[in-house]
């Protein structure tokens, strides 16, 4: 495990808005450039590609009713597992290790194609707002 300062890399409330009922959405956490059109703060980030997983917390903002929130790998299928679950109109915030794809190539992305780390969420009920902060990593191949 790798401790960072910790970083903003998505807040629906700075972009892209906040998501329905059973909406989900892919997230990019390793892209500097790419992070605030998430809404996140670009700038002081270190996580490298090739990161195998983030120790992230993850904030329902603002609930319009009550729900459950999911978050996994991009190339994988989403898991049974919930990370959190809410109430209408209560702000909450769990802390965990969610796994990401190490390299998943975006193709014709601003970064020119390059590998990115990369992960889906998706929010079950009332719609929300979401924020992730990143506090750490586990690079890959390192146990």
């Amino acid at each position: 495990y790798v401790p960072i300062v910790p970083c903003r890399i998505l807040d629906t409330r700075q972009a892209v808005g906040s998501l329905g009922d059973r909406e989900i959405r892919d997230v990019i956490v390793t892209v500097d450039s790419l992070i605030a059109a998430q809404g996140g703060k670009p700038g002081g980030r270190d996580i490298p590609s090739g990161t195998a997983a983030v120790e992230a917390s993850i904030a329902a903002v603002d609930p319009l009713d009550s729900g459950f929130f999911r978050a996994w790998p991009a190339s994988e299928s989403m898991p049974n597992a919930t990370f959190m679950n809410f109430d209408r109109g209560m702000d909450i915030t769990n802390t965990g290790s969610i796994t990401i794809d190490a390299l998943t190539p975006l193709g014709a992305e601003p970064n020119g194609g390059d590998p990115v780390s990369e992960l889906k969420i998706r929010n079950f009920g009332g719609r929300s707002h979401y924020v992730i902060d990143i506090q750490g990593y586990y690079p890959t191949g390192v146990s």
